[in-house]
């Protein structure tokens, strides 16, 4: 894709779309995203991000993980984000998710995302709004990669085919986490070179 017509888009939306569109590119049947937030702090390999040795592990959060690990008034702010962009993404996929997966989001980066799949939905996506991928999101921010992804899996029927599901320290180990200010944690978190 050209990037001219990401001029729109905000950063946050273009590291998305960027992850998304690698698809068209990528040469292998997996690919893994990283933000640049994120270090590996041990080691790691395919059985790790493969534990049945054909699907993908991908991680999964409840409002129970958040309301373990955050204090309260992040929490509920952490709740009302994940499901601001669950809900926009399902308007945008088209999707009406069953009412038992709600309150349940998927772990973001790092993900390890199926190149055919992606592709499909972002397919899907072009051909439901009339138009280009790159204009679709960018009139949007409701949205995460992730959210449109796993939902798109979870409409397709094919979550289950490509990915094992496991907790919320499954790939990224949410309860050892600094992303937020130590504050929004239950536990203090520390911030020290180690």
């Amino acid at each position: 894709f050209r990037s001219s017509r990401l001029i729109r888009a905000t950063g946050w939306q273009k590291q998305q779309i960027v992850k998304l569109e690698f698809s068209k590119i990528c040469a292998t049947e997996f690919y893994l995203t990283l933000d640049s937030d994120i270090a590996q702090l041990r080691k790691a390999g395919l059985r790790d991000l493969f534990p049945d040795g054909e699907r993908a592990l991908a991680g999964v959060e409840t409002a129970a993980d958040y309301h373990r690990l955050y204090r309260a008034q992040f929490s509920v702010l952490e709740l009302e984000a994940k499901t601001r962009y669950y809900e926009g993404s399902q308007r945008l996929l088209g999707y009406e998710r069953p009412s038992e997966r709600g309150g349940i989001f998927f772990s973001e980066t790092p993900v390890v995302l199926h190149r055919s799949c992606v592709t499909e939905m972002l397919d899907h996506l072009e051909s439901r709004h009339g138009k280009g991928i790159v204009e679709t999101l960018v009139e949007k921010d409701d949205w995460t990669e992730y959210s449109l992804y796993f939902l798109f899996l979870e409409m397709t029927g094919w979550l289950d085919r490509f990915y094992v599901c496991g907790g919320a320290n499954e790939v990224l180990c949410l309860e050892k986490s600094v992303w937020q200010p130590t504050g929004c944690y239950r536990s203090p978190r520390f911030y020290d070179r180690f």
